[in-house]
């Protein structure tokens, strides 16, 4: 068994060389980040992609908030001026995906989270968050992220959605 620590140890040179990628998921170590929220299954799916091969399939169960989260990369956004991702519904409907990105706020006067909401309508949807959006909601720079959570709110039914070319950009 690799266990969760020793795989972040392996991994952590690997995410710090493509920062500020946060998940084109071309290789499977990059899973070692990104974990499944409230009984979802995540896994690595190719030919539905966005750029390259490969990308993360989201299978969201009747529950709660189920999705996916990536966390334990570098905290400092500061020098980025959006996050972009790719989300495919293979659905005919349009799917609500809410997007949630924690600070660690541990000693500053800063708000703990920053919520969006998209509409994902079927087919490869790109959607972008300028950092500017979280420095005002959260009020201070984003240089303490935590982590950044894909989910949907109390679904009916098993929603599958797929995230590609999550990325941080300086345009």
């Amino acid at each position: 068994t690799f266990y969760p620590v020793a795989r972040l140890a392996v991994a952590a040179p690997r995410y710090a060389g493509i920062f500020p990628q946060l998940g084109s998921f071309e290789s499977s170590w990059e899973l070692v980040y990104w974990r499944s929220n409230y009984g979802s299954q995540i896994q690595r799916i190719r030919d539905i992609a966005l750029e390259g091969v490969w990308s993360l399939e989201v299978m969201c169960p009747p529950y709660a908030y189920p999705g996916t989260r990536v966390s334990d990369f570098p905290k400092d956004w500061s020098a980025y001026n959006t996050l972009r991702f790719g989300v495919y519904n293979p659905a005919t409907d349009t799917l609500e995906l809410h997007l949630r990105i924690d600070n660690e706020m541990k000693a500053t006067p800063c708000i703990h989270s920053f919520y969006r909401s998209y509409s994902i309508y079927p087919g490869w949807n790109r959607r972008s968050l300028h950092t500017e959006d979280i420095t005002q909601a959260i009020g201070c720079a984003p240089r303490s992220i935590r982590s950044c959570i894909f989910f949907l709110r109390r679904p009916k039914r098993t929603i599958t959605f797929y995230l590609d070319d999550v990325r941080l950009s300086k345009e």
